[in-house]
């Protein structure tokens, strides 16, 4: 079982949802966008092995949201 690999994919949508409502992961909370704070709790999470930022292909993923986090966006 050591093999085994734990990896955390996080999905942001393109600029807005399947409602036409504009997507949120970008908005700033506490300084930094929203999606930021979710990638870096799991950077913390020792179970994981690695961490995927799936976006949509018209999604406009801002690099700082990963930087500095080993977060590879897809």
């Amino acid at each position: 079982m050591a093999d085994r690999k734990a990896i955390a994919c996080v999905e942001v949508e393109g600029a807005a949802g399947p409602l036409g409502i504009p997507a949120a992961h970008g908005a700033e909370v506490l300084g930094k966008p929203a999606v930021r704070h979710v990638l870096e709790a799991l950077a913390r999470c020792r179970a994981l092995d690695g961490i995927v930022l799936a976006a949509a292909a018209e999604a406009d993923v801002d690099r700082a949201w990963v930087a500095g986090l080993g977060v590879r966006v897809l």
